[in-house]
């Protein structure tokens, strides 16, 4: 005979799949309406989130409040709150509430080893089900994106065998120079001696030596950072490590060419 607890009776009969998802959605909304009331209208912005910087910027903003709603204490001249969602507290031999901001931040959002909260839980766990057609057609966008900036835009190379890549990773474009002032780092750097190399979609910047190779990157702002590479490069490996890497700041006017080369043959570390 068939019971409730049979798997596969379960996935068969819809009605009791229907029932329990019944069942389970009343279980949140009596949860939830046990929540602070101050919480509410941030619990429901879920819905408002269409993309993974608005649903982990929702998820740090649930965090936050909930730390703000927290009625602290004092205890052992420190700060404690129980959370005020789940009333939970420490689990230490001392028992009492967590340490606030930091123990009761690390129990809202499950780092630090600990359970974590359970009703923060259930919460993200509605939303991210909530989420999931809209960020995976989000990544999909984004795939189809990176494939067509691969094919049309200048990738870099920055070391003898790594793979080239696209201005902008992984810092994405407001951490990378504007069009002008990667003109002008690539002049600072014809100044130093290096080859700017074009080849099909793939740029370089690059000095030789007897006995090494400097690699130039010069795509982050305010400073031009390099590699130093022994020759002969090995064939035994699709990696090349650096013998040492350094930085030259934009800032810097004076004495630059003796300043690199300090670097480069290691009279400077930094």
């Amino acid at each position: 005979m068939k019971t409730n607890l049979d798997l596969g009776y379960l996935i068969k009969n819809s009605d009791v799949v229907r029932q329990l998802k019944a069942d389970l959605s009343m279980a949140h909304w009596l949860l939830f309406q046990k929540m602070p009331e101050n919480l509410l209208d941030i619990f429901g912005e879920y819905h408002n989130c269409y993309s993974r910087e608005e649903a982990s910027g929702w998820e740090y903003e649930v965090v936050e409040r909930t730390l703000d709603e927290a009625e602290t204490f004092d205890r052992y001249s420190s700060k404690e709150a129980y959370c005020p969602l789940c009333d939970g507290g420490s689990k230490g031999p001392t028992g009492g509430g967590y340490k606030h901001p930091k123990g009761l931040r690390r129990h809202l959002s499950g780092l630090g080893g600990g359970d974590g909260c359970p009703v923060i839980k259930i919460l993200f766990a509605r939303a991210r089900s909530c989420w999931k057609e809209a960020l995976e057609s989000e990544e999909a966008s984004a795939q189809a994106e990176l494939l067509i900036r691969k094919k049309s835009e200048i990738h870099y190379r920055l070391t003898p065998k790594g793979l080239p890549v696209l201005f902008d990773w992984p810092r994405g474009f407001a951490r990378s120079r504007n069009p002008d002032q990667l003109r002008w780092a690539e002049d600072r750097l014809s100044g130093l001696g290096f080859v700017i190399a074009l080849g099909g979609n793939i740029k370089s910047y690059i000095n030789e030596f007897d006995d090494r190779t400097v690699y130039a990157d010069p795509r982050s702002p305010n400073s031009i950072n390099f590699e130093v590479f022994w020759k002969p490069v090995s064939d035994r490996s699709n990696y090349s490590r650096s013998e040492r890497s350094f930085k030259i700041l934009d800032r810097w006017k004076h004495d630059l060419k003796g300043k690199y080369e300090d670097r480069v043959f290691g009279k400077k570390w930094r």
